[in-house]
């Protein structure tokens, strides 16, 4: 689960042109918060051996 506020696809479109976007930082935040978690998981079963 991605936990960002809804935006509209117009305030995704226009972050885009801000590169100080604070909407692309939180998207950006939740998706390696999440990439993070599935990682830990999979860790945790044994699934990833370590090099």
């Amino acid at each position: 689960m991605v936990d960002i506020s809804s935006f509209t696809i117009d305030e995704f479109a226009q972050a885009f042109q801000n590169k100080d976007s604070l909407l692309l930082g939180k998207i950006l935040v939740a998706l390696l918060k999440l990439l993070l978690s599935n990682v830990e998981a999979e860790l945790g079963c044994g699934s990833i051996s370590l090099i």
